[in-house]
């Protein structure tokens, strides 16, 4: 979020959920952290409101525990345009799956 507040403006988080943890299943079985932003902006020179909606995945590194990475993937629209984009940016979220791993060398 700071990284969009220097670079944007206005930053405020709408909703914040963790999700593919058992006590909360989401979309995906590993876990991750779905949140929705409202970013006021100027683009163009005109003010804008604007919806964002960030996935960030947690992958571990099952052969070197204590190794992860974060995969970050954002859907940015007006917010008046969003709801005619979610089912499809949550359509291809749920279908993300870690590679299957393969033998080295």
């Amino acid at each position: 979020m700071r990284r969009l507040r220097e670079n944007v403006g206005a930053v405020d988080i709408v909703k914040r959920t963790e999700v593919g943890t058992s006590p909360a299943p989401g979309l995906i079985d590993a876990p991750g952290i779905v949140q929705n932003l409202r970013i006021r902006a100027t683009v163009n020179g005109q003010p804008m409101e604007l919806a964002q909606s960030q996935f960030v995945l947690v992958l571990e590194n099952e052969q070197r525990r204590g190794e992860r990475a974060e995969i970050e993937i954002a859907l940015t629209a007006r917010t008046s345009q969003l709801q005619d984009v979610l089912e499809d940016y949550q359509s291809f979220i749920s279908s993300l799956r870690p590679a299957t791993p393969t033998r080295e060398g």
